[in-house]
């Protein structure tokens, strides 16, 4: 993610073998700015409230690496771009979008502002092996 034309958040991962929706999953993680984002068998059950996926949840949070079962509008994760209804999820700058991103070297409260940046780029780079 880009703030004002500077890289301030950036994620690799292990396309190989995968399609425009399966890249972008713990499994294939290989690296984050986070200490603590957790393994892929602890991503596996979004009926509790841990999510990462490109689909992400409720229809208008995508890319989308949360924990937690947080029945709302009050998340704790790492990133999320969002077009959505509650009070963190709207453009901090102009858009349509927010894309949030913790700033931390863990997970964050997205209602913190100390802990959260909102990028005003998200791009996605292939590199061809």
């Amino acid at each position: 993610m880009y703030l004002d034309g500077y890289e301030k958040m950036a994620m690799v991962f292990d396309g190989q073998g995968s399609d425009q929706m399966t890249w972008f999953s713990p499994g294939r993680l290989i690296s984050s700015p986070w200490t603590d984002l957790p393994g892929s068998t602890q991503f596996s059950d979004v009926t509790a409230g841990t999510y990462f996926s490109i689909g992400g949840a409720h229809g208008n949070r995508r890319f989308y690496i949360m924990q937690l079962a947080h029945g709302g509008c009050s998340p704790t994760g790492w990133t999320v771009v969002s077009t959505g209804e509650c009070a963190f999820q709207k453009p901090i700058r102009d858009g349509i979008r927010s894309f949030l991103y913790s700033t931390l070297n863990t997970k964050a409260s997205i209602f913190k502002a100390d802990q959260v940046e909102n990028a005003d780029v998200m791009a996605v780079f292939v590199k061809q092996q």
